[in-house]
């Protein structure tokens, strides 16, 4: 059975079954109210067999009307009745009916009926399920009036696979059908639809032609969603599509290639075969939102619609307009960064078109307007939507909502503030969507670049879309701070394969709290430890992401400085008037600092470092080499040493000009490492405090590394005294504060030993130089080391190994030598309270007494304030005895003397008198010799000398000295 029979017969069979296309007799009118009703059910059975009709009442009342009372149709079978009418009156002409017994009916009054009408999950509805009516004769007379009052319409649209079934709602519908000449009809109706409102429709229909149109209107619907099952029931896929495009939309935001499915070519609006379903349907698509779609999509508006839908022949497709003014309105759908409110505008919608007539909402200060059309050809919609967003505000929000190719731009600045957007969308032959001519208008905008998230603020400038090209063109101006800066860059391609590329611009930029946050973590902590001030002249940022799926932005960053100045903590040495450039490299997670000049008062520093991070976890590494032209031994620069260091200068007192480059290697978290590669002293002068002789005019070069300062040279003077020195001093860290001065290598020459030198001496080293009252000048070679501690009551330690060289001095040994030439050999420690001394006589030659004595050698040692020259056993022996051991000669003074072997021993003990014994011997001496040098007069002397003496006395004067001898 088709849809179009199915309706017309409900209508007629149940309008008046009993009339249906011939004449009735006069004897009707005598007949009872019984004998009409089974007259009307057998008439109703044979134009209708096997439909389920039962009526309870039928009634003449002679007034040429007939009541029919409790009709019900069902399908057989079937409990519930598809259409129930209370009470229908069937208004006849009595003339015809008297004159002619032929019934024409003029008018037909259906009042308050019901109609359930049920669409099965298989798209079949409840009344296809009625046998198909036999094919019926056309009817004489002309057609009544229909006049339906008061009418109920449900409709029950089963989805099925869990969907929620969906109800609409007609009621108080009031529709009139009025013949406005043959086979045609005018139609005027007023019903309410569920909660949306009353709808108004009027139209025209012929029976003949199969024509039909129909227009209507509802005014002020006000919907927060509860009608869309209506839309959705008449096309179930269209919810699918709705929801989908709904997870679609919450996932990501994306240009789709899906046509508009409302201007679809099969609009199932109207069928070949009945106007009764072309007019259900055009009142149903007026139900404008629905609870279940449009809860989700979140609009709640309040609209006029107004439709025209017409059919002019069997074959031709329905035309169609619906013309809808939101004039208040909503839309709160988590796509959406903000609700849009204030919802006004209108559309219109018809067989090939739809446009859009400037849609508009607001939210706070952001406005939105969207206006275009979708145009149907032969096989696809060509659409255009120009979409402009006024003062819309960025942040965290809208993130979520743009395009996810978009994405990773938007999250590489970070914007908040506010910006214009204007674009249009199209779409092409094949139904793909591309955006073009799109521009936005930053007014205000704010930016943290996430590869250094200085804040950019009062952002204005454009990003604009290249013709043709899914490429845009970004340049902006902004403030960071007080300084502007400029922004300049593109986008190509613009997708998840996009290349990125934008440079950031900035001049005179003060290094403040706002620049350092900007910094990571570890890069932070460096600055702030190197105290980094001043102003910036110049900043350039580059950033870069090469095209592809998975590449990453790459940062690029140039600091130009002109002013700056730094106090690192871990080198505290005050360097001002900084310039340089600074360059950092993502790809390599290293800042580099190139080529940096600065100023500590006049002396000119150089810096150059890195400060770099494997990865996440490494904490980063700073590697600094400071050089130092012109420097100085000041205080600040003492300040700044490591502290074993300052320890060595605590003890050399230096003074002076100064040349030299530093290494610092330091870790955040850990001890930082300082190292002195080079470094150079000139015109300078040092006091060690262990031995306070002023070196003057002293040049050097040491190098530090690991608590040790190696003297690699070192030239000095003390007024005609020279000094070239080798060594190194070591200031070990611990507790104690040790500290070590080995001069390994000590040339002095043209030393005099005067008071100064005297002064400097330990106190028992001072009075053993004081005893022997050294004079003229001299010079020496060998190692001197000191040692000492931090520790106030703990003294300091001394050890050498010294060779003298006397070119012709004067010594006093007990008694007086003058003339004295030749090596002198002294190894000693000092333990901080007694000398102890080894040392060696080598002489070429000495005056004793006026008697020159040659190649004179042998031991002396000192001992606290004893002095031994010589054989200490040899001075205590009175008698030699056969038992007794002979003493060597290498233990003894020995010395040539007029030819013959001098003895010498010696013992003095150091004190104000110095109080002393000395025995002599002489063998086998040459008298000829003797008298020839010392007795000129006396000629022909010959013979031999042996002879000894045995001297003790105090001082050097010869009036307190005493003894005894024979020759």
């Amino acid at each position: 059975m088709t849809i179009r029979k199915t309706f017309q017969w409900m209508l007629l069979l149940l309008l008046l079954a009993v009339v249906g296309g011939g004449g009735y007799t006069w004897w009707m009118w005598h007949r009872s109210d019984i004998l009409l009703r089974e007259m009307i059910l057998a008439k109703i059975k044979g134009k209708a067999p096997g439909w389920d009709i039962t009526i309870d009442r039928t009634h003449y009342d002679w007034q040429r009307r007939v009541l029919i009372q409790g009709v019900q149709l069902k399908v057989k079978g079937k409990s519930e009745a598809i259409i129930s009418i209370p009470e229908m009156i069937v208004t006849i002409d009595r003339d015809a009916l008297v004159d002619r017994q032929e019934v024409l009916i003029h008018k037909i009054q259906i009042q308050q009926p019901t109609i359930n009408l049920a669409r099965h999950p298989d798209g079949t509805w409840n009344f296809q399920q009625l046998p198909p009516l036999p094919k019926s004769k056309s009817s004489k007379g002309a057609a009544p009036e229909i006049e339906i009052q008061q009418a109920v319409v449900h409709v029950l649209l089963q989805h099925g696979k869990g969907i929620k079934t969906g109800k609409i709602t007609l009621d108080n519908a009031n529709f009139k059908i009025v013949p406005s000449g043959k086979q045609q009809f005018v139609i005027q109706g007023l019903t309410h639809v569920n909660q949306a409102g009353n709808l108004e429709i009027e139209g025209e229909w012929n029976s003949v032609k199969k024509s039909w149109s129909l227009h209507g209107h509802m005014k002020d619907v006000t919907s927060n969603g509860e009608l869309s099952s209506l839309a959705l029931g008449v096309a179930p896929d269209l919810r699918e599509r709705l929801s989908q495009a709904n997870a679609a939309l919450q996932k990501k935001l994306s240009p789709s290639s899906t046509r508009n499915p409302l201007l679809r070519r099969n609009v199932e609006l109207a069928s070949d075969e009945s106007f009764v379903k072309n007019l259900a349907l055009p009142v149903v698509s007026t139900s404008v939102v629905s609870k279940d779609a449009f809860a989700t999509i979140g609009i709640e508006a309040t609209v006029d619609v107004e439709f025209r839908i017409a059919k002019w022949s069997s074959q031709q497709e329905p035309d169609f307009a619906i013309h809808v003014d939101v004039k208040k309105g909503e839309i709160s759908n988590p796509i959406l960064p903000f609700p849009l409110r204030n919802l006004q505008g209108s559309f219109d919608w018809d067989n090939e078109k739809i446009v859009l007539k400037k849609l508009t909402a607001t939210n706070e200060q952001t406005k939105l307007s969207l206006i275009g059309q979708a145009k149907r050809t032969s096989d696809s919609i060509l659409s255009r939507y120009d979409l402009t967003i006024t003062n819309m505000q960025f942040g965290n929000r809208l993130r979520t909502r743009i395009p996810q190719p978009m994405w990773k731009l938007y999250d590489s600045l970070q914007p908040t503030g506010f910006a214009d957007v204007r674009c249009s969308f199209l779409s092409d032959t094949s139904g793909k969507w591309s955006v073009q001519n799109f521009l936005l208008e930053a007014k205000g905008l704010e930016v943290r670049p996430v590869q250094f998230p200085y804040p950019v603020t009062q952002i204005v400038g454009t990003a604009r879309q290249l013709s043709g090209k899914r490429d845009l063109e970004l340049s902006f101006t902004g403030y960071a701070g007080s300084r502007p800066v400029n922004v300049s860059g593109y986008v190509k391609n613009v997708g998840r394969e996009a290349e990125i590329g934008y440079n950031l611009r900035v001049k005179k930029l003060p290094v403040d709290e706002a620049l350092l946050s900007a910094c990571k973590p570890a890069a932070r902590k460096t600055l702030e430890a190197l105290k980094f001030q001043g102003e910036i002249d110049d900043v350039r940022m580059a950033f870069y992401r090469p095209p592809g799926l998975k590449e990453k932005l790459q940062s690029r960053l140039v600091v130009q400085i002109t002013n700056g100045s730094i106090n690192y903590d871990k080198f505290p040495y005050p360097i001002n008037k900084i310039s340089g450039r600074i360059l950092f490299d993502s790809s390599k997670k290293v800042w580099d600092f190139r080529n940096l000049v600065g100023y500590h008062n006049s002396t000119k520093i150089g810096l150059t470092g890195t400060f770099g991070k494997r990865d996440i976890k490494d904490p980063g590494a700073l590697q600094l080499t400071i050089l130092v032209q012109g420097g100085h031994f000041d205080r600040a620069l003492e300040r700044a040493l490591p502290e074993p260091i300052q320890k060595g200068w605590n003890i050399v007192s230096p003074k002076g000009d100064l040349d030299f480059r530093t290494e610092i290697e330091w870790v955040p978290g850990q001890k930082v490492h300082v190292t002195l590669p080079e470094a150079t002293m000139s015109k300078g002068s040092i006091l060690l405090r262990s031995f306070p002789y002023a070196l003057e005019n002293v040049t050097a070069k040491f190098r530090y590394e690991n608590d040790r300062l190696e003297i690699l040279a070192f030239d000095a003077t003390h007024d005609e005294t020279k000094v070239s020195v080798i060594g190194f001093v070591e200031c070990p860290h611990n507790k104690r504060g040790d500290w070590r001065v080995r001069l390994k290598e000590i040339y002095v020459n043209h030393m005099r030993p005067d008071r100064t030198l005297r002064r400097a001496l330990p106190e028992d080293l001072q009075k053993a130089v004081e005893s022997l009252n050294p004079q003229g000048k001299m010079s020496l070679v060998g190692m001197v080391e000191f040692r000492g501690t931090g520790q106030p009551n703990e003294p300091v330690t001394a050890a050498w190994d010294l060779e003298f060289l006397l070119p012709k001095n004067e010594l006093t040994t007990g008694v007086a030598l003058s003339n004295v030439k030749g090596h002198l050999f002294l190894r000693g420690t000092f333990d901080g309270s007694r000398v102890k001394l080894a040392g060696k006589i080598d002489l070429n030659q000495a005056t004793f007494l006026d008697y020159t004595l040659y190649d004179i050698r042998g031991p002396f040692r000192l001992i606290g304030k004893q002095l031994i020259v010589g054989s200490r056993e040899a001075l205590m022996r009175t008698k030699r005895t056969r038992k007794q051991k002979s003493i060597s000669p290498r233990d003894r003074i020995t010395a040539h003397f007029s030819r013959g072997i001098v003895t010498l021993d010696a013992a003095a003990v150091l004190s104000e008198e110095t109080p002393y014994r000395l025995k002599a011997t002489i063998s086998r001496g040459s008298l000829k010799r003797f008298a020839k040098l010392y007795l000129p007069k006396m000629k022909k002397i010959n013979g031999v000398i042996n002879g000894w003496i045995d001297l003790h006395g105090r001082g050097s004067e010869t009036a307190k000295m005493s003894g005894r001898g024979q020759v």
